[in-house]
């Protein structure tokens, strides 16, 4: 995927969901592989709340990004 596919994946994002945020976000990295987990909670043009957790996995070859698995389960309010 390149810069225009990221920058368009993330704008339709940011279309979807004009109140967004990242938060409770965890980075490690060992060797060629990196973990990110994440929660994610926005609100759609019609107001309606979405609250995800996820995770990234990463494999990286030198500098760049090779592979980037991403995993999400919605949050059920309580």
């Amino acid at each position: 995927m390149g810069h225009a596919a990221v920058r368009a994946a993330s704008r339709a994002i940011l279309d979807r969901f004009p109140v967004a945020h990242w938060t409770e976000g965890q980075h490690l990295v060992l060797g060629d592989t990196g973990l990110s987990t994440w929660r994610f909670l926005g609100r759609d043009g019609q107001g309606q709340m979405e609250d995800v957790q996820g995770c990234d996995v990463f494999e990286f070859s030198g500098d760049l990004i090779c592979l980037k698995d991403s995993f999400r389960k919605q949050r059920v309010p309580a």
